[in-house]
């Protein structure tokens, strides 16, 4: 397994010279209480885990190239994006069991989930009243079933069972008219805007009025919840794309005060911890930081899916909680809702046998004593990277 380092793209966008700790003592409390968690299941699942794909990369044009290159389905760009879309109308999860996920996070040793509301391509996993674009629209053939606001019935599960919840939503909406026009089909699209936000105010306007309607629903309407995982860090504040997320997580933080927020990306006073992608930090970080990694090669959901190694998981384990970080590692369930057993089976092995290595690195009290715990817990051809 090799990991990849890249010194701007290690933090998710962030260094630490821009790194701005929150203010507000509860949002401060709730991330000393997030740092001591340690891991995370991350779970991507949507549209792109029926078709098998990447997901919601290959709605963009200019983003063809590498994330259509296991799609051979579509005769053009916009018949691929209308039969990406039209996904919603096949996605039924009949083996979705909130309390299973839940039981099998907490057995693994996970401490909180991050899952994914809604991606970029806008099918959202709740029952929103933004758009008819979710599981629960009578277009899906979810809908009928009594899981259908997955969103609600697993937060329901994860609080049962004692974790925290990071509810990763999705800035940009590809299929909302106010993003992409027409869902961008019919138009060359990319990861921005199909028309100017500043020749065109009134529609951009409208997209930052359903973006805070919806992250409100998700704090006001779904119980308590530890983090919102905000993705689309291109979206950035003082641009063209500007969303207000600073105004939105004010508000937001009436509701819940403690609620920490991960504008990624954003270089702001609202991205309170880093968030490297497929990474760790060659050295520790002098922020708090979230390394998200899969335990496949993708985020979502492929039926030619090879896991990652008990071995390679239980090194990356330590590697991460040495260095101070969270892991949040990702799975991406299958079509059926279903967690694949080969990804439950690697991280029962993985994470039962690292989850007391963790947790003893976790509390070390000095560094002597941290040392040592790593060095006695590394892999045998690893330890003199400890010396």
């Amino acid at each position: 397994m090799k990991w990849v380092i890249a010194a701007v793209f290690l933090a998710g966008g962030l260094t630490a010279s821009a790194y701005v700790p929150p203010s507000s003592p509860q949002v401060r409390a709730k991330l000393e209480w997030l740092q001591d968690q340690k891991l995370c299941l991350m779970m991507h699942f949507g549209l792109y885990s029926v078709l098998g794909i990447t997901e919601s990369w290959p709605l963009s044009t200019e983003d063809a190239r590498w994330a259509r290159a296991d799609i051979g389905w579509a005769k053009d760009d916009a018949d691929l994006k209308r039969k990406y879309y039209a996904t919603s109308r096949c996605f039924c999860p009949v083996k979705f069991d909130a309390t299973e996920w839940a039981k099998t996070a907490k057995r693994c040793g996970f401490r909180y989930i991050a899952f994914t509301t809604k991606h970029h391509d806008g099918f959202c996993l709740w029952d929103t009243k933004e758009t008819d674009y979710k599981t629960t629209s009578p277009d899906c053939p979810y809908s009928t079933s009594p899981n259908a606001d997955i969103v609600r019935k697993l937060f329901d599960a994860c609080r049962a069972e004692g974790l925290g919840i990071s509810a990763y939503f999705s800035k940009p909406d590809f299929h909302h008219d106010d993003f992409w026009e027409n869902a961008g089909v019919g138009r060359s699209t990319t990861r921005y805007t199909t028309y100017d936000t500043k020749a065109h105010p009134e529609k951009w306007a409208r997209f930052r009025r359903f973006t805070r309607n919806q992250m409100l629903e998700l704090v006001r309407d779904y119980g308590p919840i530890d983090a919102l995982w905000l993705d689309g860090g291109w979206l950035q504040p003082n641009s063209d794309w500007d969303l207000g997320v600073g105004d939105i997580i004010d508000e937001a933080r009436k509701i819940q005060p403690d609620l920490i927020s991960v504008d990624r990306a954003a270089k702001s006073a609202y991205m309170d911890i880093g968030t490297p992608e497929q990474c760790v930090p060659e050295t520790p970080l002098d922020y708090p930081w979230e390394s998200c990694i899969t335990m496949t090669d993708d985020w979502g959901y492929h039926y030619d899916d090879v896991y990652k190694g008990t071995r390679d998981l239980i090194r990356l384990i330590i590697d991460v909680v040495a260095k101070g970080g969270n892991l949040a590692l990702n799975v991406g369930p299958a079509p059926d809702g279903s967690v694949p057993e080969d990804s439950e089976l690697d991280a029962d092995t993985a994470l039962l046998q690292a989850k007391d290595i963790a947790t003893e690195i976790a509390t070390a009290g000095d560094q002597a004593t941290f040392a040592e715990v790593v060095y006695q817990n590394a892999p045998e051809d690893q330890k003199s990277t400890y010396l």
